[in-house]
């Protein structure tokens, strides 16, 4: 691979620039963009590598934005935690697994997550049992990002039956996030998978995630947010399904 052809060059601003509008639109989006279309390509090592910069900086802005802060990382940190070693553990899987095994999993997850959003389902409220769950979910979710870079879910789906608000809900999403990029950047320097090229890309590609989160903010002023969230999850699920259909037959 190349990092610096103009075929890889246009691909990944283009893909930044794609996730950086829809976590503008949404609260979310750079990771999963990012996997969605380039790890079939490039491979998911690659992707966990570019997504390191721009996933920081997004979720520190999205992290600062509202006055919850302090009370979700009170009620966070088991979660922010596990999470964090659940990654590390995670990468240590992809360092070792076969690449077609991880392929299949991460199709399976993006399906599962754009079906489980398209068709509105909920997780429980943990209620009493939050001490117990929220440190066990975070484990979970850590494991499967380490693995597929996808860590969108279960995330989301937890931290909504915790019952934010939706300004809330942004924030504490932003601020897991923040946690999850920090320790993703630990996992792979850690482990000699985020070579000076590779770095100095995510670096580079953080300013057309910025500008995307910005064309994506003031669009939601103007778009229905249902209809741009039914479209983006459809195209998701069909993406999933053919990245495991096409993971099968090679």
């Amino acid at each position: 691979m190349d990092t610096w052809s103009p075929a890889f060059v246009v691909l990944v601003t283009a893909t930044f620039l794609l996730g950086g509008f829809v976590k503008g639109f949404v609260g979310f989006g750079p990771p999963l963009v990012a996997v969605t279309i380039l790890a079939p390509i490039y491979g998911i090592r690659t992707v966990l590598a570019l997504i390191v910069f721009p996933t920081i900086v997004l979720n520190l802005l999205q992290a600062l934005q509202g006055g919850h802060g302090q009370g979700i990382v009170r009620r966070l940190w088991p979660y922010m935690i596990t999470i964090s070693a659940g990654i590390w553990f995670g990468v240590g899987i992809l360092t070792r697994a076969e690449v077609h095994v991880l392929t299949v999993l991460l199709g399976v997850m993006l399906f599962t997550y754009a079906v489980a959003s398209l068709c509105n389902v909920s997780l429980p409220q943990p209620g009493r049992a939050e001490i117990f769950t929220t440190p066990a979910m975070g484990a979970v979710s850590g494991l499967l990002a380490g693995m597929t870079g996808v860590y969108v879910f279960p995330t989301a789906l937890y931290l909504r039956a915790l019952g934010y608000d939706r300004d809330a809900l942004i924030q504490a999403m932003g601020i897991v996030f923040l946690c999850v990029s920090a320790a993703i950047a630990v996992s792979l320097g850690g482990r000699n998978l985020l070579p000076g090229d590779l770095a100095l890309a995510s670096a580079l590609v953080t300013l057309p995630a910025l500008v995307g989160q910005w064309a994506g903010q003031r669009a939601a002023r103007t778009l229905p947010d249902a209809q741009f969230r039914r479209v983006f999850l459809t195209a998701l699920a069909i993406v999933g399904v053919g990245i495991v259909v096409r993971s099968l037959i090679a």
